[in-house]
């Protein structure tokens, strides 16, 4: 009897330990996902609205979405820190707005779930 309990107890700790991390990863993904969907909904609807920005949003996604940048003097690759310091180095403070105000937007709304809570709180 003693056998078969430490058995199955040896079963579900070995459960969770794979189970816990793949759903905290799903998590992580999605919570991901809604930033960069509020990002991207947030610099089409500056566009939109702000005459002559394609030129702009054409530099900001090139220096900012574009993978890693290899820099040829350091012979490093590099990326800014942030989408809103990068949109500062592009050099249009109202995509920096934009992009500002769509992160305080999820922020707002965003519940993070149980497992990842424990984790990030």
């Amino acid at each position: 009897m003693q056998k078969f309990t430490f058995k199955r107890i040896f079963l579900v700790v070995l459960g969770l330990v794979f189970i816990v991390p793949a759903v905290m990863a799903v998590q992580l993904y999605m919570i991901s996902s809604n930033y960069g969907k509020a990002r991207e909904a947030a610099i089409q609807q500056w566009a939109s609205k702000t005459p002559d920005s394609a030129a702009i949003v054409k530099r900001y996604r090139d220096a900012c979405q574009g993978g890693l940048i290899k820099d040829s003097a350091a012979g490093q690759s590099s990326r800014p820190k942030t989408f809103e310091g990068c949109a500062a180095e592009v050099g249009s403070p109202a995509l920096i707005s934009a992009l500002n105000d769509a992160t305080a937007k999820v922020d707002a709304t965003l519940s993070i779930p149980a497992p990842l809570r424990w984790i990030v709180q």
